[in-house]
């Protein structure tokens, strides 16, 4: 993925803000409600009381897979997304549910759905979603559901999703001329992905491209590169570690252009050159 092809078209009076209308001392139901509301008066919809209750999906619903639906009609060319990170139209309706969805509560709570609700709304340029993946990569590992597990063989890549949708919400916030705040925003989180990466065989592929970006130069999404150095030296000591496979040269390769002194001064102290990844 790269910054040019996130082509999404805003308009302000979509952008409901679900954070900035939820009065404490309401119900869940009340919040729902003043929300839709809002959207009536801000888009000049008058939705009906069972459209309303139509948008407050829960996991148990047989429909909630509607709101994962991607089709041509999100996309300029007709051809369906990817994933949610390549849509060109996003589908602002869905926000109000998805928001419900992800912050659903009760036995039994599909968490899955949870997390997949929490990436498309960071995709989209949705806070809460950041919210919700920050609280997630920070709780202890054992404390942390495995929701998405990697096509080709049992392994959790959760996290890698995370770190997509992530940098997808900053892709977004620059389109709006608001870079620097995204980054801000989600260098915590993507710091301690980074962290977890170290130890856990998912990939952070995604996060490396930018920091060496030769279209729109490093974007520094990072910001202490101490976190990428501690990466390095992980994934040298753990060299022969199956479950890294080919990370640790990835990361060599990457250092190769990052920072290619502190790469052969890990090497050297290891006995180890370029030619050994």
């Amino acid at each position: 993925r790269s910054l040019r092809d996130i082509r999404v078209q805003l308009k302000s009076c979509e952008r409901l803000r679900w954070g900035e209308y939820k009065p404490p001392k309401f119900s869940r139901f009340l919040q729902e409600v003043l929300v839709i509301d809002l959207l009536d008066r801000t888009m000049g919809r008058r939705l009906t009381a069972k459209r309303k209750l139509m948008n407050m999906k829960t996991s148990k619903d047989p429909d909630v897979e509607a709101l994962f639906r991607l089709d041509g009609s999100l996309t300029e060319d007709g051809n369906p997304p990817a994933d949610a990170g390549e849509v060109d139209y996003i589908p602002t309706d869905r926000i109000p549910a998805l928001i419900a969805l992800m912050n659903e509560e009760g036995d039994p709570v599909q968490k899955d759905v949870r997390n997949q609700a929490a990436i498309y709304l960071a995709e989209w340029g949705y806070e809460e979603g950041v919210k919700y993946i920050e609280a997630e990569v920070f709780k202890p590992v054992d404390e942390r559901a495995r929701t998405h597990e990697h096509r080709m063989g049992d392994i959790d890549i959760t996290p890698e999703l995370f770190m997509r949708a992530l940098i997808g919400y900053w892709t977004i916030l620059s389109d709006q001329d608001r870079s620097e705040e995204g980054k801000n925003r989600i260098r915590p989180a993507l710091q301690r992905i980074v962290k977890l990466a170290e130890q856990q065989p998912f990939e952070i592929n995604s996060i490396l491209y930018w920091e060496i970006d030769e279209y729109f130069g490093p974007q520094n999404l990072i910001g202490d590169r101490e976190v990428l150095e501690s990466y390095l030296i992980a994934m040298l000591d753990q060299k022969e570690s199956d479950q890294h496979q080919y990370k640790p040269k990835k990361a060599v390769e990457f250092f190769e252009k990052y920072d290619p002194v502190f790469l052969d001064q890990e090497l050297k102290a290891r006995g180890l050159t370029r030619a050994d990844f």
